[in-house]
């Protein structure tokens, strides 16, 4: 029983791809990190309008829930016992 071994055109074009880094590829690794980046970004912004929005009419879930917390201290309920 004979076995080879063959090696493929295709494994020896990868070797060489791995070789060499062509220049505009890296340029293109760092603008679609930059829109990668920036998109994070955008969502991030987003997000914390939602968590904290300064209008009064629509304040966010992070500002509604410490005004609850700060009335619940402020009407100060200890202080109520009849004695």
């Amino acid at each position: 029983m004979n076995l080879e071994l063959v090696v493929t055109d295709s494994h020896r074009s990868f070797e060489k791809r791995n070789d060499k880094i062509d220049p505009g590829q890296s340029g293109q690794i760092v603008v679609e990190y930059v829109l990668l980046l920036a998109i994070a970004v955008i969502i991030a912004a987003l997000i914390t309008k939602t968590m904290i929005s300064p209008s009064a009419d629509s304040p966010g879930f992070v500002l509604s829930a410490w005004r609850n917390v700060v009335e619940a201290i402020g009407s100060d309920k200890a202080d109520d016992i009849n004695r």
